[in-house]
């Protein structure tokens, strides 16, 4: 899958300041599970971006505005491509929802999980009602 992310940051502040300092932590890291195909950061009031690699394998782009501003904007664009791992089948247990089919089709499986279900009410010492051929319901203690 092919993801396009736009991270828009508006600070406006009261009265005009002299200085700013931001870390920006915007930038997508390529993992095992995606893979960053492009990145632009743009910042307004325009001044020089670096950037370094944090502690956990961000990359860290950081700016100063040294000059009187009463805004900064901030717009981060990435485009990343989505590959998730996929475990492989030999790791993988699927294991059936219900029971192998009987022999007489879909009536024997039926009539198996309510004797199932039958069975273990009884074992829990429960009631159990259960509907005859006829449609009747029958009690069974």
């Amino acid at each position: 899958m092919f993801v396009e992310i736009e991270h828009t940051l508006s600070l406006a502040y009261d009265a005009y300041i002299r200085e700013s300092f931001l870390e920006l932590r915007m930038q997508p890291k390529t993992t095992a599970d995606q893979t960053l195909q492009s990145f632009v950061l743009a910042v307004g009031p325009p001044t020089k971006i670096s950037r370094y690699r944090d502690w956990n394998g961000n990359v860290v782009q950081h700016f100063t505005i040294v000059h009187f501003h009463d805004r900064i904007e901030v717009v981060a664009r990435s485009a990343v491509s989505t590959h998730p791992a996929v475990p492989a089948l030999d790791r993988v247990s699927d294991a059936r929802p219900f029971p192998e089919p009987l022999e007489g089709g879909r009536g024997a499986l039926v009539g198996a999980c309510t004797e199932r279900l039958l069975a273990r009410e009884r074992e829990q010492g429960g009631h159990v009602s259960k509907a005859s051929s006829n449609g009747h319901a029958v009690q069974s203690f």
